[in-house]
């Protein structure tokens, strides 16, 4: 209890001698947040490809709420309703299913270091992971709501495939940018960059972008699991093909193997932009670099 209290005290006079330092990661960490879902958001009616984390939601509700209404209009068919469906209810059991195997891959870096270090206050960590975690599912599926109530969803589904894919560009860049925010903050890092920071930890994997790939797939699996399943239930696969033509395309090609780059790209840019003061040690009351790959 003693060295928790004495972490606290270090925590609060580190956030005082560096107030600058915080406030930019406080406002990485909002704007992240918005433009991350906002990418979400705008990107899951364009019908050229869909996240890991949309296709895995989508094939829920392709077995829940079946498809589209294609019938004289230009909606592509395969194409999956969001607005007016129990799309951020799927959200968050999803975000609760990461959590779960992220916090798997944290629980054996941790029990790996404990048995070295001794130190307890790893498993303070886990618990204030979790807590943040918490934060993050409820907060992700709240904000897409929010966005829902202003997206024209049904204006980008009925518009022109050419149109759809710049949409998708400038969608899949929001994307990339509020992760690269997010990661930049350093603040309730949530299931979706947990679950890659973990996996990492656990591995020794050194590269960012490898292991975001390794888990983008991941996330996938559950989504064609559901897919094989009503296939083999009584799906028309006619149905099912529509469904992955639309939802499986180079726009999935984008979220599973170029987000890591890309993400990467984007931060070294933030880094650039948002310019922080050298951090100042309560232990050291002169200046040090500030690591700023943490």
């Amino acid at each position: 209890m003693f060295e928790i209290k004495t972490k606290w005290n270090y925590l609060v006079k580190d956030i005082s001698l560096n107030k600058r330092n915080y406030s930019f990661r406080i406002v990485a960490l909002i704007l992240g947040l918005y433009i991350f879902t906002l990418g979400i958001t705008i990107g899951s009616q364009t019908a050229v490809g869909v996240s890991m984390i949309d296709f895995t939601i989508f094939s829920g509700l392709f077995s829940s709420e079946g498809l589209m209404e294609t019938q004289g209009t230009t909606i592509v068919p395969g194409t999956i309703k969001v607005q007016d469906s129990p799309y951020a209810l799927y959200c968050g059991l999803l975000y609760v299913g990461m959590s779960i195997v992220s916090l798997i891959f944290m629980s054996i870096w941790v029990a790996k270091d404990y048995k070295t270090t001794r130190n307890k206050m790893l498993f303070v960590m886990m618990g204030l992971a979790v807590v943040g975690d918490i934060i993050i599912i409820l907060g992700i599926p709240l904000l897409i709501e929010m966005n829902l109530l202003y997206i024209p969803g049904a204006a980008i589904a009925n518009a022109a495939p050419g149109i759809r894919v710049y949409i998708f560009m400038l969608a899949f860049a929001c994307y990339a940018l509020g992760i690269a925010l997010w990661v930049y903050a350093s603040l309730l890092s949530g299931p979706y960059n947990s679950i890659c920071t973990n996996f990492l930890k656990v591995t020794g994997i050194k590269s960012y972008s490898v292991g975001r790939t390794a888990m983008n797939l991941l996330i996938l699996a559950p989504g064609f699991i559901v897919i094989i399943i009503m296939g083999l239930t009584g799906t028309p696969w006619s149905d099912i093909g529509n469904f992955l033509v639309v939802n499986i395309s180079f726009g999935t090609v984008f979220y599973v193997f170029v987000l890591g780059i890309v993400v990467t790209a984007w931060g070294k840019l933030i880094r650039k932009i948002l310019i922080v003061k050298p951090h100042v040690s309560p232990d050291e009351p002169k200046q040090t670099e500030l690591n700023l790959s943490e």
